[in-house]
């Protein structure tokens, strides 16, 4: 295997070579050429010999006393400048990995509040998937309470009860003003537990429906004992829930 000084003396001699190219095409002119090959014919094996040689005196140049041991000395210097080196760039990579897994994580916090700071929507899209599943209990009769004084569950309670609208359902007015039980949260579908067959899997196809859409809704079943068996369905729209 070669040695430091001996591939020094082989770069040396390729410069050398690579002389001819510019003499041979007259753009080198012969006394350069006769110089650099001189200096040249005395540096190689000044490298080539490597440790044998202590010092190379050159007459009217001076003394050279940087050999081969001198070059692998060098060289291992770069060598540990180079290990440094990809040791510092690797911590840097790992810095800048953690940084981005930091990145990504605060955004995905940022966005889950957003989500949860925002007000519930049905989309035209979810509309119309409500709309497939329950338009075959059209005339379904069904009744509204909500929050009436707050905004966000009053307009989400709207927005269901066109979306039932366009299903062909029909909205009964309550007779008397009925507010939503505090602490309320989603949807909650009432019906009687002694209501007609076509009336409860109407309750459980709009349950699935609304759950089916990222609306956080429940089935209930009234009190037989204060009500009368009736087939009206009755939604309780609260507050949005506040999931961890």
């Amino acid at each position: 295997m070669l040695e430091h000084g001996a591939f020094v003396a082989l770069a040396l001699l390729l410069i050398w070579v690579a002389l001819l190219v510019p003499l041979a095409r007259g753009t080198l002119k012969a006394v350069p050429f006769g110089a650099a090959s001189m200096f040249l014919a005395l540096m190689i094996p000044f490298f080539w010999l490597g440790p044998e040689i202590t010092e190379l005196t050159i007459l009217k140049v001076g003394s050279f006393k940087t050999n081969a041991e001198q070059a692998t000395k060098y060289f291992e210097e770069i060598k540990t400048i180079r290990t440094k080196i990809e040791t510092e760039a690797q911590a840097v990579n790992t810095a800048l990995t953690a940084l981005k897994a930091d990145i990504a994580e605060a955004r995905t916090e940022t966005r889950k509040i957003k989500q949860r700071l925002a007000d519930r929507q049905l989309t035209d899209q979810q509309v119309s998937e409500i709309f497939d599943k329950l338009t075959v209990f059209k005339g379904q009769e069904f009744s509204i309470v909500t929050y009436w004084e707050m905004r966000e569950p009053l307009a989400f309670a709207n927005r269901i009860n066109v979306t039932l609208d366009l299903a062909g359902w029909k909205y009964i007015k309550l007779e008397r003003a009925t507010f939503v039980m505090g602490g309320i949260e989603g949807v909650q579908v009432w019906r009687h537990p002694n209501a007609e067959e076509r009336v409860q899997k109407a309750a459980d196809a709009l349950v699935a429906a609304l759950n089916d859409t990222g609306v956080t809704t429940v089935l209930k079943l009234q009190n037989t004992d204060n009500n009368p068996i009736d087939n009206k369905l009755t939604l309780d729209v609260g507050t949005k829930p506040d999931f961890p």
